[in-house]
């Protein structure tokens, strides 16, 4: 068992798998866009794109820096990672409704460790959680249901399938994470 403890960051926002939509990276063909590891600016940059590239979105979300970020293949490469909507052309729509996509995930719980960003969210009635890998960017969990536990001391998030997965955030705030590999 492993047992991680962090800080927690509470965030107001949203992850919303797509179907996978091409688009096309916009801005001055002069200046790299950078694709990170993670949705916020403050991830490790896994290298740029440019104005003009293409790429298919395979995911979306708020970040934990508050703006629309898009997990993007790009075409040519077949290389992923996060994007910032602002840099990012979608066909036949804009900005401002691709930051207000349908079926709206509100996040109840997110934060970040040096390992892994940890989000729980939920909707129509339903928990789910998210995990990605910080150091490698690889999602670990993605949507998967989680079962809710209140208890005087705080709340617990589980997930059991190919690993077991314990959120628990104490009435104090803060979060903690155990991983057990089936």
């Amino acid at each position: 068992m492993q047992l991680i403890a962090t800080t927690m960051i509470i965030l107001s926002g949203f992850f919303t798998p797509v179907a996978a939509q091409e688009a096309t990276l916009k801005g001055d063909p002069n200046v790299q866009i950078n694709v990170r590891s993670q949705p916020t600016r403050n991830s490790r940059r896994l290298g740029y794109g440019l104005a003009g590239d293409r790429v298919t979105i395979i995911n979306r979300m708020i970040g934990l820096d508050g703006y629309l970020w898009y997990r993007v293949r790009f075409s040519r490469s077949g290389r992923m990672g996060w994007i910032q909507a602002s840099a990012i052309a979608l066909p036949d729509s804009d900005t401002a409704t691709a930051a207000k996509p349908p079926g709206v995930k509100n996040i109840i719980l997110s934060f970040q460790s040096e390992q892994m960003l940890i989000q729980i969210f939920n909707q129509d009635d339903e928990t789910f959680m998210n995990i990605y890998d910080s150091q490698s960017g690889a999602t670990l969990l993605n949507s998967v249901p989680v079962s809710v536990e209140s208890s005087p001391e705080g709340t617990s998030y589980l997930y059991e399938g190919n690993i077991t997965v314990r959120v628990f955030q104490g009435i104090d705030g803060t979060p903690t994470i155990e991983l057990n590999n089936n």
